[in-house]
């Protein structure tokens, strides 16, 4: 169906559903200068920036992006949008994007019920396909309304699970704030890198593994991640002088 003409008045059948238990391992992207269980308040705007399923004016709720595995997590967030050239040479990442951003590891303290978007049968359930999970960043917009359409049809829904875009079809999770008993959005704050100070601390349902939080913007913390995205043939271009 992809974006499709309108949403559908409703579903047809119960959405697929898939417990998380606590002890589960996962790995959070995110700006040092936040905690790593914050959940991000920011709403985004409804036509422009913002990620996949981003709380808006329109559906007001915190969000925290996700997953079990560290090469998902990072190809997720640093990945987006950066492409091969015609010479055959490795992508290169600006280093701009990883100014002030670092990975944490983290567990689930709480069991959480996320709805699947994992396969067809799941994403036809909710009437979608794979564009829901695949589209690019252009139509984030889009995947955003569909978001708040499923979120509507599945008040039980505590996150949604779908196969990354870039690092399939290993999972990407995002949690809600408003299903899990977290502080939501305060007010519409803009979209991008400005954020409200950081005051929305969430109960448990999310705590820090003990191994340090790895900085992606120091001379490490490249290579490090050089290593980590070798396969997916990326190279962190030089710093600003």
């Amino acid at each position: 169906m992809g974006r499709g003409q309108g949403l559908p008045e409703k579903v047809r059948r119960t959405p697929d559903s898939v417990v998380w238990q606590p002890g589960t391992r996962l790995f959070r992207v995110h700006q040092r200068a936040y905690s790593a269980t914050e959940f991000n308040p920011t709403l985004c705007d409804p036509h422009f920036g913002g990620s996949r399923f981003d709380g808006t004016e329109n559906d007001r709720y915190a969000y925290l992006y996700a997953a079990p595995r560290v090469e998902t997590a990072l190809a997720e967030t640093v990945l987006r949008d950066l492409p091969f050239d015609a010479e055959g040479n490795p992508r290169v990442l600006p280093y701009r994007a990883l100014e002030g951003r670092c990975v944490t590891e983290l567990e689930l303290v709480t069991e959480v019920r996320l709805l699947s978007l994992m396969n067809e049968p799941a994403r036809v359930a909710v009437r979608q396909d794979s564009w829901l999970a695949h589209a690019e960043a252009p139509e984030y917009p889009f995947t955003r309304r569909w978001g708040h359409w499923i979120r509507s049809q599945a008040p039980w829904a505590q996150g949604m699970v779908w196969p990354s875009k870039r690092d399939g079809p290993y999972p990407a999770i995002v949690l809600f704030s408003d299903r899990l008993g977290q502080p939501g959005p305060d007010a519409c704050a803009p979209c991008e890198e400005a954020r409200p100070e950081p005051s929305h601390r969430p109960a448990e349902v999310l705590r820090r593994r003990p191994e340090p939080s790895i900085d992606l913007d120091d001379e490490a913390g490249v290579h490090w991640l050089e290593q980590k995205l070798y396969h997916y043939d990326v190279h962190v271009g030089a710093p600003p002088n």
